[in-house]
């Protein structure tokens, strides 16, 4: 047994070898990924979550730095006082987009990975299954030796390319799960900003 899951390395020609090489790099570079913005994204939520219900409150100072990303808006209105209010949402809406683009950085790796792992791994079982084919084709009569290294070789393939994918999949639900929440909070923080403007006060 140990021989059929680990010994096929040894006989397993390029293209395999090159597939499983690809999938583990992925699936290492998807779990650091998820680790990374699931600690950010959780710390941001937690943070800007606490200011918005200090700002609920009246009580949030100008000077707090989670405020730092609505200062382009508090400039604006201090150099346009008479500006109208589309102006500012527009601008308010410029900054949500921009905040929320720095945010999805790596996302779209995690959802590449997702659908294409599955793919990767699929080809790796394909050429597996031809070279055990071949190697019968080159026989006269089948054995288990014959055809068990190319198709440990293809079911290797196909479960690192599932090892990739399903945790690059649930990984990518979670995080767009997590910066929508965030998202939530930092459009309210910033409307809340705007209408402190529109009332001559600074939050």
């Amino acid at each position: 047994m140990h021989e059929l899951w680990f010994g096929w390395w040894q006989d397993a020609d390029g293209v395999v070898r090159t597939v499983f090489m690809l999938l583990l790099l992925v699936s290492l570079l998807s779990w650091s990924i998820i680790l990374y913005k699931a600690v950010q994204l959780s710390t941001l939520v937690h943070r800007m979550r606490t200011c918005y219900l200090v700002c609920q409150q009246g009580k949030m100072d100008a000077s707090h730095p989670d405020l730092a990303l609505y200062q382009p808006l508090l400039d604006f209105y201090q150099r346009n006082p008479s500006a109208q209010h589309s102006d500012q949402e527009r601008l308010l809406g410029q900054l949500l987009k921009t905040r929320r683009l720095h945010l999805e950085n790596g996302l779209s790796f995690l959802a590449s990975v997702s659908a294409a792992a599955p793919f990767i791994g699929l080809l790796g079982t394909v050429w597996g299954i031809m070279h055990a084919l071949q190697g019968l084709g080159s026989e006269n009569s089948a054995s288990l030796a014959l055809v068990a290294g190319p198709v440990a070789e293809a079911l290797v393939a196909t479960a690192l390319g599932l090892f990739a994918a399903i945790p690059a999949l649930l990984g990518y639900n979670l995080l767009v799960r997590l910066l929508k929440r965030l998202m939530g909070y930092v459009e309210g923080i910033g409307i809340y900003v705007m209408l402190s403007m529109r009332q001559g006060l600074r939050p």
